[in-house]
């Protein structure tokens, strides 16, 4: 059976969960324990008693998933349960979920156009763009080696960085730069293809005051945004390209020069007519 929190919100009250335990002949005392711990995950203690027509729409969306906890079916089908709920509950309902589905051990197809929720609770993830599906797989898969340019930037916060490279003299370069020399990752790159996309996240960049190698990158930062734990840096290299990097070292300001190392083992190269991931192959 497939519970689908649409459908349910429009015609249930909150003590309709109890019914769920009758109906399994779960006994009193663990009914309401179980139904109190559901209510109080969900924030929804205040409002048990409450008729459909008294429940703003965020809380009749927490009645649904809470029927959905309660219910322990063979198989759950969540289509964005937690897309009305409140930024402060949204991670206490996530990790539940999570919970329930640890020691249920259920099959929950989760519809999400939160990449977030995606990756924190997908044991495989399907990503679709336009109705088709362009990979299935565990969430470090996806990251670290996404089949295509669209894969790539749906995922990951702040955005990975794209950079239009060149393949010259048996290297991948940008902005005169050679980036990668190995010969056997350049193997799968086309001899006649003489541009590719470089793709490198931004925690893969390090930043320092001084060129550390050939392949460091001149830039200015233009932008600063300091997290407390992390510093967000926009930074202007040749090209007038923009590139987004996060550093823990939040010792930059706008209008400094500094230079960038991209980590060699963590660039992705992408065909620029395709968008595939040249390497693709090869990390599976």
């Amino acid at each position: 059976m497939a519970i689908t929190t649409k459908g349910f919100s429009a015609v249930c009250s909150v003590r309709l969960i109890l019914a769920i335990y009758q109906v399994h002949k779960v006994p009193k005392a663990e009914r309401e324990v179980r139904l109190n711990k559901i209510l109080a995950t969900l924030n929804l203690t205040d409002y048990q008693d409450r008729l459909p027509g008294q429940l703003s729409g965020g809380q009749k969306q927490r009645v649904a998933l809470g029927r959905g906890m309660a219910k322990k079916s063979n198989i759950f089908l969540l289509d964005e349960p937690l897309s009305n709920i409140d930024v402060q509950l949204r991670e206490k309902a996530r990790d539940e979920i999570q919970s329930m589905h640890d020691e249920s051990h259920q099959t929950i197809v989760y519809v999400t156009h939160d990449q977030l929720e995606a990756m924190s609770l997908g044991d495989r993830i399907a990503i679709m763009n336009d109705g088709i599906i362009q990979m299935i797989d565990t969430p470090d898969e996806i990251y670290n080696h996404p089949v295509n340019l669209f894969v790539a930037e749906f995922v990951g916060v702040p955005q990975i960085n794209t950079l239009l490279g060149e393949y010259t003299d048996g290297k991948v370069k940008f902005a005169g730069h050679s980036l990668i020399s190995d010969s056997d990752r350049l193997r799968h790159i086309n001899p006649t293809q003489s541009n590719l996309f470089i793709g490198i996240r931004p925690e893969n960049i390090n930043v320092s005051e001084r060129a550390i190698n050939d392949s460091a990158i001149p830039a200015v930062v233009t932008k600063t945004v300091d997290y407390g734990r992390y510093q967000e840096l926009m930074m202007l290299v040749d090209g007038g390209k923009l590139v987004k990097v996060t550093t823990n070292n939040n010792r930059f300001d706008i209008d400094d020069s500094v230079f960038l190392s991209l980590v060699a083992d963590k660039i992705l190269l992408f065909d620029c007519d395709t968008k595939q991931n040249i390497e693709y192959k090869k990390a599976n």
